[in-house]
């Protein structure tokens, strides 16, 4: 259910930045007259409820993740630090997995700007079309 609402606000979020890349190459980087952006007050809501749903997902993972760290984590004589353990392993793999995911979402969103020997096929001049607009 989480990853469900998750993928929902972040495919609304990624539908307005499309719409923001599009408007901006209509304008030719005029963006100083720009009165075509959403209002703040209408979107605001948006980093809200995605910090929501990945505390949500991060909540999820560790959940799932526990019962499998308590069998392979050390010290299993005491109960309380296998607990400890394998909380901070749940949290480690959720990092892991954001980490992840931003990077390569990252990478796709600059490929184009990225110079080849950065794994583009573009070249750093890209950055600065339209600046300081």
């Amino acid at each position: 259910m989480t990853t469900f609402l998750v993928i929902a606000l972040m495919s609304y979020y990624i539908m307005l930045s499309v719409q923001l890349y599009n408007l901006y190459f209509e304008k030719k980087g005029d963006w100083h007259n720009l009165e075509d952006l959403p209002k703040f007050y209408k979107i605001c809501w948006i980093p809200i409820c995605s910090a929501f749903a990945l505390f949500a997902f991060k909540r999820q993972i560790i959940n799932a993740s526990v019962p499998y760290m308590r069998v392979i984590a050390k010290d299993q004589d005491d109960i309380e630090k296998v607990n400890k353990r394998a909380e901070r392993a749940g949290a480690s793999l959720y990092k892991l997995t954001f980490y992840v995911t931003a990077s390569v979402f990252g990478y796709i969103i600059m490929k184009d700007m990225l110079p080849w020997y950065m794994g583009g096929n573009g070249s750093m001049e890209m950055i600065f079309r339209g600046f300081p607009y």
